[in-house]
């Protein structure tokens, strides 16, 4: 089929969403950039699904190439793929299904200091699928240093998954190295576990593979991570368009597939509390 041009492509991409968004809101959505790191069960049907809104511009990263494990759960994962990387075979779906969109950068490597500034500096949203250790205390070290929005979705307890939003655009956003703000426990974690809130810039990468040895892949569900991807995405969007009902962390979307349940929660409870202590504790 001969391609249309552009504002005759993105009005027939976009007539049923014209249905209920306007003309400029889906204007808004389209000049945005995303700047995405992981491309997994979660993230290859987020980047999917925002290819389908239109936008314009994407910068990708995963050091990752497919393997038969992920074809169970990974929308991009089929025999065709295996073995190549998985943010070239998202930039190349992204063309497919928007041959106007400009994929900015294309990385087919571990996050660092200097690709991860690259990737996410001057970008609008940040999408956080990526799983190691280093790849979550960077994006959200930078996030939170220019002021950009993250977004990440990921599964929890095999059955059900969290969905957070830090809206970093606010000084006043807390981030996942700020577990509580109570001076009187602070003060006990200083003096009896020694724990000390290294800040991820400082940290030579020559350490990063001591951080990201605590790392074990969990178990996931393929309906979990379409179910989870699909809230990143609605969140994303209603972030932009600053419209509908949003949390930011600490609150957080929690989904249990199994249970029924869909809820917002703390992030700030004992369990997530005592998981920061012993990485802070390995992380030394």
């Amino acid at each position: 089929m001969e391609t249309l041009p552009y504002e005759a492509f993105v009005s027939e991409l976009l007539s049923r969403s014209r249905l209920f968004l306007s003309q400029e809101e889906l204007q808004i959505i389209s000049d945005k950039t995303i700047a995405q790191a992981g491309f997994g069960g979660v993230g290859a049907l987020v980047i999917e699904l925002l290819a389908r809104w239109g936008i314009k511009r994407f910068r990708l990263l995963d050091m990752d190439r497919y393997e038969v494990s992920n074809m169970n759960r990974q929308i991009y994962a089929t025999l065709e793929t295996l073995g190549r990387y998985k943010a070239e075979i998202a930039a190349e779906r992204i063309k497919q299904i928007n041959p106007f969109a400009e994929i900015e950068m294309v990385c087919c490597g571990k996050l660092n200091h200097g690709n991860v500034r690259e990737l996410i500096q001057s970008a609008d949203i940040v999408i956080r699928e990526a799983d190691l250790p280093t790849a979550n205390l960077l994006l959200h070290y930078y996030a939170k240093k220019f002021r950009i929005p993250l977004i990440e979705g990921h599964c929890h307890k095999v059955t059900g998954g969290v969905v957070s939003v830090f809206d970093y655009r606010s000084p006043k956003q807390r981030s996942i190295d700020e577990p509580t703000r109570i001076k009187f426990v602070n003060n006990l974690l200083y003096r009896y576990l020694k724990v000390s809130r290294n800040e991820i810039g400082t940290i030579p990468e020559d350490r990063f593979a001591d951080i990201d040895r605590e790392f074990k892949p969990a178990g996931t569900l393929n309906f979990v991570t379409n179910l989870l991807a699909c809230l990143v995405v609605s969140e994303t969007i209603k972030l932009i368009l600053n419209e509908g009902k949003r949390v930011v962390y600490p609150k957080q979307i929690y989904i249990d597939t199994f249970r029924l349940k869909l809820k917002i929660k703390s992030a700030y409870n004992f369990e997530r509390f005592w998981g920061y202590i012993k990485r802070e504790w390995l992380r030394k």
